[in-house]
């Protein structure tokens, strides 16, 4: 990515400081938080490709309402597909499905709000796996005490000002490929937060 052209010169040091950071063994996905500024600048859902749009929202478990798709379905018929890379169709393309995940990590972020004042230890294990399916959250491989915990890590870093939605779908992702972080039953965001090696995250939260 620090190679890339478009990256201003500026953001090259922290670009490469990002990358220098992702070959950590042990990554928190907290530690990401210092480059919701470079997220923001560079990642934003409308620059994506249609491919990587596709491929978040297969990662996140929805299927974007496109009227191709309702195109595609009746084409189906007859065993016809219009791609959505297609010159001419990519670009509206790209724009329907950024919007749609911009909305649906809205309505996420919204639901985030109420649950950061909730015990989720209450919940059912239905309403656990409901939450974590919405979130990209794995249930088949974590015990219902690790759903939980994923759920507390994505709501410290959800409820957090200005943290763009690519950020959360990036946290999503490196906890997929990375050992769990560790979290006691009874701790709350800021907690969370404040484990962080910096005193960054702790003092934004207060």
């Amino acid at each position: 990515m620090s190679k890339c052209n478009h990256v201003f010169e500026r953001d090259r040091e922290v670009v490469d400081r990002f990358c220098a950071d992702l070959k950590k063994p042990h990554l928190l996905p907290t530690d990401l938080l210092v480059y919701k500024k470079l997220f923001k600048r560079y990642a934003d859902f409308g620059y994506f490709p249609i491919d990587k749009l596709v491929k978040v929202s297969e990662f996140m478990s929805i299927e974007p309402v496109t009227g191709f798709n309702t195109i595609n379905n009746v084409l189906g018929l007859a065993r016809l597909r219009i791609p959505l890379n297609t010159p001419g169709v990519e670009f509206i393309a790209r724009k329907v499905l950024a919007r749609e995940l911009n909305m649906y990590f809205g309505r996420l972020r919204q639901e985030d709000t109420v649950l950061s004042f909730h015990n989720l230890e209450r919940y059912e294990e239905d309403q656990i796996n409901q939450i974590c399916f919405r979130r990209g959250i794995d249930i088949d491989q974590n015990s219902l005490k690790e759903r939980i915990n994923d759920i507390k890590l994505w709501l410290s870093i959800s409820n957090q000002r200005n943290v763009p939605h690519s950020l959360l779908v990036f946290t999503r992702a490196q906890d997929y490929t990375a050992e769990m972080f560790e979290i006691s039953d009874d701790e709350y965001d800021f907690e969370i937060l404040r484990r962080s090696p910096t005193d960054t995250y702790y003092l934004e939260k207060i």
